[in-house]
């Protein structure tokens, strides 16, 4: 499996469990943007940002992350990148 698609499964089964909504919905929807379509409190961002930390053994700039990743689809892509900077150092 590519990195993209685990980074991708992982960030959207975490997001379901701590917004409570269904893995499929958070899926097919990408574009949902934190703040405005899931209503993210910035003290939601850190269990998303530790599971991701957690999964991938990777080190993720919390504040970085709530400032650069608008959406869904923006996390993905922050921490693909982040990830393929730290594993290649």
């Amino acid at each position: 499996m590519q990195i993209r698609q685990r980074i991708t499964d992982v960030m959207n089964a975490a997001i379901a469990d701590i917004f409570m909504l269904d893995v499929d919905h958070i899926s097919s929807h990408p574009e949902f943007d934190f703040r405005a379509d899931l209503h993210a409190s910035s003290i939601q961002y850190f269990p998303l940002i530790a599971r991701i930390e957690d999964e991938f053994d990777i080190v993720i700039d919390s504040y970085a992350f709530q400032k650069r990743a608008h959406t869904i689809e923006d996390a993905i892509s922050l921490v693909t990148k982040q990830f393929i900077e730290q594993k290649e150092n």
